[in-house]
């Protein structure tokens, strides 16, 4: 199976708007240079999965094909893509492994809710919001934010012409945070496409799909996570 990775260093949804900005590159000899303590937060609002249409199309076209992909948006609409997400597990156990310690924080605010940021007069590049403000009484190195911005199919067309069948698509982001003053270590996003195989156009249920969705949010996230921690 053909899979298609590309690289992003800025966020490319409107919940991470907020965060876009200068491209930030973790140090390379971060993770090797003694143990860190890392707490690995998820965003409690993964992303719905939707059907994503790119191409030339103007507004008449936009609308046409939304009707047009209606029945497989309301289909993607019932896929639990929260159940199918394990990053958070996947890096805590691989951040063990290599010697660093992971604690546990649960939000309950979406990172665009999170208090605003007042960037002070030093060097570097920050934060936009308080993401150290999570930590209460916990001891952290760093704060690893993770969002999920992006989940479903993806689709070209040319006018309401589509150029093909949906794909799978799906993206992780992340935002890596001192703990101390709010400085930006590190932020990436990884998006995985991969084709679905068989046919696609089998309403109601359309099983593969489903199939192809979850099967892709599996690969973004080991993609991802070897992104981040270089293995």
């Amino acid at each position: 199976m053909t899979r298609i990775k590309t690289i992003f260093y800025i966020f490319i949804s409107v919940v991470l708007t907020a965060c876009a900005g200068p491209t930030v590159k973790l140090d390379s000899n971060y993770w090797g240079s003694g143990a860190k303590t890392i707490a690995v937060v998820m965003d409690p609002v993964p992303a719905q999965a939707a059907a994503y249409k790119e191409g030339m199309q103007g507004l008449l076209d936009i609308a046409i094909n939304n009707a047009m992909a209606s029945g497989l948006e309301g289909h993607l609409k019932t896929i639990n893509v929260q159940e199918a997400i394990t990053i958070k597990q996947t890096l805590e156990a691989k951040l063990t492994k290599m010697g660093h310690k992971t604690i546990q924080i649960e939000p309950s605010l979406t990172y665009d809710k999170l208090p605003d940021f007042k960037t002070p007069s030093s060097e570097g590049v920050f934060s936009k919001k308080d993401v150290k403000s999570l930590l209460k009484d916990e001891k952290a190195d760093a704060l690893l934010f993770i969002y999920t911005p992006k989940v479903g199919t993806v689709r070209s067309y040319y006018s309401f012409i589509p150029l093909g069948a949906p794909k799978a698509t799906a993206t992780f982001a992340a935002e890596m945070v001192s703990a101390s003053n709010n400085r930006i270590l590190a932020n990436l996003s990884t998006t995985s496409i991969t084709p679905i195989e068989g046919s696609w156009d089998q309403s109601p249920d359309y099983p593969n799909v489903s199939v192809a969705i979850i099967k892709n949010l599996q690969a973004v996230q080991t993609l991802f996570a070897t992104e981040l921690l270089g293995k």
